[in-house]
């Protein structure tokens, strides 16, 4: 087996077990989930059980914060000592200032000589975690930044995430739906599928 020259580096929202990380040799970048004036560091200071026991209790929604270009070089810098060569993917730019973030950091390490190819996965969650996977299995198998950027890329179309909503409450609470639409859909039963 070739050694691995590509590193995988995602964030904290592919949802990526701990353990499979490691596994796998993927570095997790996580998001900042924030209660109030409590900040926590995704799957480091706060776990998905302690999230959603936050959620019903607390009476302020949370919001989230990208991680910062400091983030992302922190990140990157230490892998640089093994490698020249990184594939970086992220939340989609369209929910999140990760993905840019990211290429800013990528271009304040322009100097060093290095590779890091950042991908917009344009997905979130479990789609995220496939293209992680993949990605890392790939380089563990030897293949190149290109071999992998296009696999990941080859991917993107193709997946596609569909979730139930259990109840109405949080989207009521975030300001989606009026109290109304809330009231109804509740006594509907209504799970709607995004």
């Amino acid at each position: 087996r070739p050694p691995v020259t590509v590193r995988i580096v995602t964030d904290s929202t592919s949802d990526l077990p701990p353990e499979l990380a490691s596994e796998l040799g993927i570095s997790v970048v996580p998001l900042s989930v924030i209660f109030g004036d409590d900040v926590y560091r995704e799957n480091v200071d706060i776990s998905h059980d302690l999230f959603y026991e936050k959620l019903v209790s607390s009476k302020v929604l949370p919001s989230t914060s990208a991680p910062s270009v400091g983030d992302f070089l922190a990140a990157y810098e230490p892998l640089l000592k093994e490698t020249d060569e990184i594939v970086s993917i992220h939340l989609s730019s369209k929910l999140s200032a990760t993905y840019n973030n990211a290429c800013q950091a990528v271009r304040h390490l322009a100097d060093r000589g290095a590779r890091i190819e950042v991908i917009d996965s344009l997905s979130v969650s479990f789609g995220m975690m496939f293209m992680s996977i993949a990605a890392a299995r790939a380089a563990s198998a030897g293949a190149t930044v290109d071999e992998i950027r296009a696999l990941v890329e080859s991917m993107i179309p193709r997946v596609h995430i569909f979730v139930v909503l259990d109840t109405l409450e949080f989207v009521r609470r975030g300001g989606r739906i009026g109290r109304a639409r809330a009231f109804l859909g509740a006594v509907m039963r209504v799970k709607p599928v995004l």
